[in-house]
């Protein structure tokens, strides 16, 4: 059980990014306003209610622990895991996507399995 504290991934900051971004040009700031209240609110739930998002991912990725929990109003998973310190988003994904093919794509799945990413080149 988690003290209640969510944090999150630079992965899931871009994920962000990228869905305000195309909100705000296709949609404009309302839709944008709405879905930044929905995805404070799921995360709010998730701080309380760690274990809500199902486990699916977990058997298709083989990526330990790892949650998924929709959005209400809005087209997105928040991809998660309930670590000893906080609950932790990795992702936040739009469900048309592969999501299963987006999380095994990523350095998550490289963490999960016990080896990190590659270092940066250094020029």
């Amino acid at each position: 059980m988690t003290a209640g504290r969510v944090v999150s991934t630079r992965r899931a900051d871009e994920d962000i990014d990228g869905a305000v971004a195309r909100y705000l040009g296709e949609a404009g700031p309302p839709v944008v306003i709405a879905f930044i209240d929905d995805l404070q609110h799921a995360m709010s739930r998730l701080a309380a209610y760690p274990s809500l998002g199902s486990a699916r991912f977990e058997l298709v990725t083989e990526i330990p622990d790892i949650r998924a929990f929709p959005l209400r109003n809005h087209p997105y998973l928040v991809i998660y895991t309930d670590d000893p310190d906080a609950v932790r988003v990795h992702r936040v994904l739009h469900t048309r996507r592969d999501i299963a093919a987006a999380l095994t794509e990523s350095d998550l799945t490289a963490r999960a399995r016990g080896r990190a990413s590659p270092p940066a080149p250094v020029d």
